[in-house]
């Protein structure tokens, strides 16, 4: 206990408060741009999560309310599957949520069209006006990841 003890108050002590209350880690950040502590890839948010409110469950994350990833405080935190995060993530504006064509982006609507589609791809794409390549990637998702299928966003939502 004393170690975890001591791994929180050295976190606590290289922490900056912004005016929306986050708590930003002043300390090393990983590749994806996430609080970084020991030398094992652990983050400063779950670290802060466990600490708070216990071990993260299997199959869930700590996910940020406030889109700042080195922000630590708890209460800016909450714990959702991959899809929420995902979901989240694009209702927040914060993936990119189409392919460019022709100037103008795929609509949520059409990629999900796509997605659902069981017709053969060189026919979905002479529809969409796209190639089969970009409609393979869409119903593989290698593009539009975060996008899920209708069921599943009521699953993943419980709405």
């Amino acid at each position: 206990m004393k170690k975890i003890t001591d791994l929180f108050f050295h976190i606590t002590s290289r922490l900056m408060v912004d005016e929306n209350e986050c708590w930003l880690w002043q300390g090393s950040l990983n590749s994806d741009r996430y609080g970084s502590i020991g030398w094992k890839p652990y983050t400063v948010h779950k670290f802060m999560w466990e600490y708070h409110y216990g071990k993260v469950p299997k199959g869930l994350m700590v996910c940020h309310k406030c889109d700042v990833r080195h922000c630590c405080n708890p209460h800016h935190l909450f714990l959702g599957t991959n899809i929420e995060n995902l979901l989240d993530a694009g209702e927040k504006g914060r993936r990119i949520n189409g392919i460019v064509r022709s100037g103008f982006k795929l609509k949520t609507k059409e990629a999900l069209q796509i997605k659902n589609d069981d017709r053969s791809a060189s026919v979905i794409a002479k529809e969409h006006n796209l190639n089969r390549s970009q409609v393979w990637k869409i119903k593989t998702g290698r593009q539009w990841a975060w996008l899920v299928t209708g069921t599943d966003l009521i699953d993943a939502r419980g709405k």
